[in-house]
């Protein structure tokens, strides 16, 4: 049920419906929160999806911890740079650069490396470990 409020929800924000969006993404985080216990991929998904949608919305105080607590859950279950911890990595990346708080654009966009196949795993695990690093280290994020 809460993957089900989660595709309509993303389907809404694709279509540029974001207020209609909102009470559907907050409803599955509640949800999660409510039938998971702390550290689970699902509640770390729709903590991601929730904050993705109020930094769209330009909310952005209220965006920032929920993107911090998806990336600190997303460690915790999945330490090493496994997918969905990118995604919380770029997203956060993304965030940041967004507010032009920090120039990340010095960094290669791991997203276009992947997406065109260009490079081996090797470096885009070491472009991922390298965007961590400098987001972190800037925003002394401990983790």
């Amino acid at each position: 049920m809460i993957g089900n409020i989660n595709n309509m929800a993303g389907f809404l924000i694709e279509t540029g419906r974001y207020d209609e969006a909102e009470p559907l993404l907050k409803e599955a985080l509640d949800m999660s929160r409510k039938f998971y216990n702390y550290d689970h991929p699902h509640l770390a998904r729709c903590t991601n999806n929730y904050a993705y949608l109020l930094d769209l919305k330009g909310k952005f105080t209220e965006a920032e911890p929920l993107y911090k607590e998806a990336l600190d859950m997303r460690r915790r279950l999945y330490g090493g740079y496994y997918a969905e911890l990118n995604v919380s990595i770029i997203n956060m990346a993304t965030f940041y650069d967004n507010q032009k708080k920090f120039a990340l654009s010095r960094t290669p966009s791991p997203r276009s490396y992947q997406a065109e196949h260009e490079y081996p795993q090797q470096l885009f695990s070491f472009i991922i470990r390298e965007r961590e690093k400098a987001i972190l280290e800037y925003y002394e994020l401990s983790i």
